[in-house]
This record gives structure tokens, sequence and C-alpha cells, in this order.
């Protein structure tokens, strides 16, 4: 079988140098148009939201939060966390407020024997078993019930509540029970589908009980957990105290309540610690609770002044009340990872079911500091905007040049061909010049013939 000949690029339908010019073009247009149009999102999503951040006057350095309160608005001006920037909702969204101060000290405990740390645990909120009376579901409830526009949660097994005064009882059984209990709120006393709330004063003290206070000189507490041992000496903000401050020679304990414990070897180190108290051990039984040891660090509000070099109290380091909490300046995020529905439920304990309130650090503004947000870093934002200007920008500037070049240094001849312009002529002069050679070569071979 002959060898097949091969095509010479001159009789090709669509030359190599075809390809490699539309496809160039075709790049740079497609690199041009999404150039453009990250730009325009960029907008909203980078540029626009760093500005704000640059001219915030935000401190870089975090404060501390702990919120003080939740709330669900069906028409809300803000939110705490959005799942979409671009398509901001008005309608429901949540709103959390917090209270801002300044940051605590950092204790060093050193010299520690016989340590030990227990957590008490609270209601899970995420699988806690919810009564919901508008399907009939409490009228069988029975024990202390903590209720919210009908859905009832089962405190008896966490919280032992003390009270005195109740409301007239509510009738959650029988024909007329789904009406009755329906918008049931607040704290409840239930028998049997019988219930009645609970008005204040009340005491709810955590079933946390048993923990072993005896030969301890130092307790801390850290959300839901306690820290407890026996401590030589202290040092605040790394440097030891002397001249009246707290150490083990004398017969007393030194509470206080920490963002952050850690227990290594032969000691404690704990940050931002509030509302130190000092108590006389005998005051402390050889067992106690949670609740008991959490009122000793809030009660006592006329500190002394070596309660206050140890940890001081949270009244002190106030700087407002009842902030608004935002994700970030904007209020939302773009990543949709559900990363609002992860971030209302670790910021959002308000203690509302008696358990430890969120406590965290955050970022506000001297100017404002009614507005605060839990996200802020000004070297990241700077990074982030500079990315994101240079690389669409640059993509964009070099694949308009690179069209405006092939518009520059390209033709279509009249063979339908693109050629790059040579000097001395255009690609469609070239070809006419082709079309000339070859007739005149074919007129020579006919008058051959003839002569013949």
């Amino acid at each position: 079988m002959p060898k097949k000949r091969k095509t010479p690029v001159e009789e090709l339908v669509v030359p190599p140098q075809d390809h490699r010019i539309c496809g160039t073009i075709c790049v740079c247009q497609m690199t041009a148009i999404l150039s453009s149009v990250a730009i325009v999102y960029l907008s909203v999503a980078i540029y626009f939201p760093s500005f704000r951040a640059f001219y915030s006057g935000i401190i870089e350095d975090p404060v501390m939060c702990s919120t003080s309160k939740v709330v669900t608005v069906d028409k809300c001006n803000w939110g705490s966390c959005g799942e979409w920037c671009l398509s901001k909702t008005s309608g429901s969204c949540v709103q959390i407020y917090v209270n801002l101060r300044q940051n605590g000290t950092t204790l060093d405990f050193q010299n520690c024997t016989n340590s030990y740390n227990k957590t008490c645990y609270g209601i899970d909120q995420d699988n806690v078993k919810r009564y919901r009376c508008k399907l009939e579901e409490c009228k069988n409830l029975t024990g202390t019930f903590n209720c919210t526009t009908g859905s009832c949660i089962n405190i008896t097994d966490v919280f032992e509540c003390i009270f005195h005064n109740t409301e007239d009882p509510l009738n959650c059984t029988g024909p007329r029970g789904k009406i009755n209990c329906m918008d049931i709120d607040g704290l409840n006393t239930c028998e049997h589908g019988i219930c009645s709330k609970i008005n204040t004063p009340y005491n709810c003290d955590r079933r946390c009980v048993d923990i072993p206070t005896r030969n301890k000189n130092v307790i801390l507490l850290n959300g839901d957990r306690v820290f407890l041992s026996q401590c030589q000496k202290v040092y605040v903000e790394g440097a030891e105290r002397e001249n009246g401050s707290w150490n083990a020679t004398q017969l007393t304990t030194v509470l206080a309540s920490c963002y952050y414990v850690t227990s290594p070897v032969d000691s404690l180190q704990a940050i931002d610690c509030i509302n130190g108290t000092i108590v006389d051990k005998r005051a402390i039984s050889d067992r106690s609770n949670f609740t008991f040891l959490h009122s000793l660090t809030i009660l006592n509000e006329s500190r002394t002044l070596q309660e206050r070099e140890i940890a001081p109290p949270e009244v002190d380091l106030l700087i407002a009340n009842d902030s608004r909490l935002m994700i970030n300046l904007e209020g939302c995020v773009n990543t949709l990872k559900d990363e609002c529905k992860q971030f209302i439920k670790e910021y959002g304990k308000d203690g509302a079911d008696h358990n430890a309130r969120a406590r965290f650090p955050c970022y506000y503004s001297e100017e404002n500091p009614s507005m605060v947000v839990s996200r802020f870093n000004m070297e990241v934002t700077y990074r982030e905007f500079y990315l994101a200007a240079i690389i669409p920008a640059v993509l964009l500037v070099v694949s308009c040049l690179t069209l405006i070049l092939c518009q520059r240094t390209v033709e279509v001849g009249d063979d339908a061909k693109m050629r790059f312009k040579r000097r001395g002529g255009g690609a469609s002069a070239q070809a006419a010049s082709n079309i000339d050679t070859i007739g005149d070569k074919g007129g020579g071979s006919d008058r051959l013939s003839v002569n013949l």
C-alpha cells in the first residue's frame, strides 16, 4: 500500500496558523470577560468591605465580650450573621448583644499539687428532647421545664430550682390542652401535664455536686469547667506579687473566673481572669457544688485591693453594655458553609438555659463601642485586598493588550485564512500573488502543449 502523501500546509482547509490565532483570541476574550465579572463581584465581596475596615478605627488588639442576650426578630435592620452578602434578607434574623470590657489579668500559679478538674455538663441544646405543645407533646410533662413559645426542655436532671411563687396553672391535657399551652413560655413546674410558670425570684442550682474542695487553695472557673489545686505562689502578669498579696501560708482560698485555663505539670496558667475572690477556707466545705462556687465569684462587689490585684471585678473593666455583635463589619459571610449556624451556636449562649454564657475575644472602635465584631485582622484584610485587586486587573490588562496586538498584526486574506501581516504587503496581497503565479505556470504549460 503506497504511503499517504502529507498534505501541504497551504492546501489545508484550516491551516495550523488559524488554530493558534483563533485560540489566542478566544482565550484572551474569555479572560477579559471573566476578569471584568470578577472585578464587579469583588467590589462587593472584597473592595468595599476592605475600605470600610481601613477607615473603621477598630483597634487590632482584642478585648473580651460576654453574651448578654439573644433576640430573634421578624423584621431586622441588622443581623449578627448572614450567609450571603450579595442578597441580604430583610426578613427574620438573629441579633446577639454582648457586654464589652477590657481584658482581665493573666495568672500563673506555681508549685501546685493535688490538682483536679471537673466538667459540669449542662444541657446540649442540639440533641436535647423538645416537647412541642402544638403537637400535643406536653400533656404528660412532669418536672421542671424551660419553655420558649410552646417548646419545652426538661431541665429536672440538670438543675434543682428553688422557688416560692407560681402563676395560675395551665392544663396541657384534654381536648383544649393544645390551645392552652401552645404559647407556654418561661420556667415552669409541671405535674402530669398541669404546668405553672415560676415567678421570680427563683434559684436554680446546677446539679454538679461533690466537687472536692478539701485541701485546695486555688479554684478557677472556666465556663462549665472547674480547676482546683493546692499552690504555693501566684504570679500576676509575669511578676510576683509581694507585700500582702495572696500566698499559700494564708489560710484562704483564691477564686477567679478565667477565659482559658491550662494545667501543666506543677502549675496552673489562666488567661483573662476576673472577679477575683479570697475567702476563708472554713467558708468552703470539703465538697461543694458548681452553683455555690460560681456565686462566690460574682456576689462580692466590694472587693479588697488584694483581690483586685489578682483579678479585677468585671464592673471595673466594663466598656459598654449590650453592644451589637456582628461576625464582621458586613455582618455576613460568602462561603456558603453554614458558618452562621455555627457562629450563633457558639456565640449565642446568653445563659437563658442556665448554662455558662459565651465569652470570647472581640474587636471594637473607641468611637463606636456600641458595635463589636468577632473577626478582624488588618493584615489579612490588606493581603486579600491586594490579591483581589492585582490578579484580575493584571489579567484584564494583559488580555486586552493581546487582543489589540492581534487586531494590529492579523488580517484575513482573500482565501478566508488568517495570517500575520508581512512587511511589504498584507496577507491578501500575498494570496493574490500566489494565485497569479499559479496562473502563469498554467498558461506556460498550455503553450508548450500546442508547440508539441
